[in-house]
């Protein structure tokens, strides 16, 4: 399980989401919150079969490395996270 969980990408995007709903009522963080707790539930499912299938990835994993992982400063930004969490 090497890599930044996007579990804790999901969890800071629901406590932003629910910050803002508090904040101003908008529409658009009821949604920001959905997308999160499905992100997180992404990360969870993904580490849960790969404790049988190792080498399981998850699809939201699987999207990510072919596209946001290919822009030079989204993949910077995952090395600087991976060296916060102790990630080789």
């Amino acid at each position: 399980m090497k890599g930044f969980h996007h579990f804790y990408l999901g969890l800071v995007l629901s406590l932003a989401a629910f910050w803002g709903m508090l904040r101003s009522g908008s529409a658009l963080f009821p949604v920001i919150f959905f997308v999160s707790l499905l992100i997180m539930i992404d990360d969870f499912i993904q580490h849960w079969i790969q404790k049988t299938t190792k080498d399981y990835l998850s699809p939201l994993h699987l999207l990510y490395a072919e596209t946001l992982y290919k822009i030079k400063f989204i993949r910077k930004l995952n090395e600087f996270i991976d060296k916060i969490f102790g990630v080789k």
